[in-house]
């Protein structure tokens, strides 16, 4: 497990953090995130996720956001995102940081060689698939209730645990980022109307 990118995960969650809490109060988030970005790019090659990241939370805010507010909203998460590219290019390799990110993923089946790119296997019990399980039905008997961006956002991150075994972790520490807000306004919405 010493890997770079057990390494690079403390940033990854701080940054998502930042962009959900930006996006939650339907706002830009703050260019004092762009050293994690920063830190992120040398540390590992997912930082790329990072920056994909900025245009699901982008939308996101622009659905949170009062119709008079959507364009301005939208022009700080362009600036932001500009700016979040530039930092990322801040690494002895510069632009070649996003390069080597993309031949990596464009090396097609040899990926799955390797044990940790290969697909979820559901043909035994394991943590994933319990996990999936659990949350399925714990939205089903719950009657959870996310906006569209989320359920995107959601949605992405199940594919790409499916697709890949080492995005498991992103999936875990990810998806309570992603859903606490939302489902913390619904229960309590739930609550007050039950009392």
């Amino acid at each position: 497990l010493a890997r770079p990118h057990v390494l690079a995960l403390p940033v990854m969650i701080a940054w998502v953090s930042g962009l959900v809490s930006a996006s939650d109060r339907g706002k830009a988030p703050p260019f004092s995130l762009l050293p994690l970005m920063i830190l992120w790019a040398n540390l590992h090659g997912g930082f790329v996720f990072g920056l994909a990241l900025i245009g699901a939370f982008a939308l996101d805010a622009l659905w949170n956001a009062e119709a008079a507010q959507r364009k301005q909203v939208a022009v700080r998460w362009i600036v932001f995102a500009l700016a979040a590219i530039g930092a990322s290019c801040i690494t002895p390799y510069g632009w070649g940081s996003l390069l080597a990110a993309r031949n990596i993923l464009s090396l097609g089946e040899v990926l799955s060689l390797i044990v940790e790119w290969r697909p979820a296997d559901f043909s035994h019990v394991n943590a994933l698939g319990v996990c999936l399980l659990a949350l399925l039905g714990l939205a089903l008997h719950g009657g959870v209730s996310l906006k569209l961006p989320r359920v995107l956002l959601v949605l992405g991150l199940v594919q790409m645990a499916l697709a890949h075994n080492r995005n498991s972790e992103i999936f875990a520490f990810l998806l309570p980022l992603v859903v606490v807000e939302p489902l913390a306004a619904q229960f309590a919405i739930r609550r007050t109307t039950v009392a």
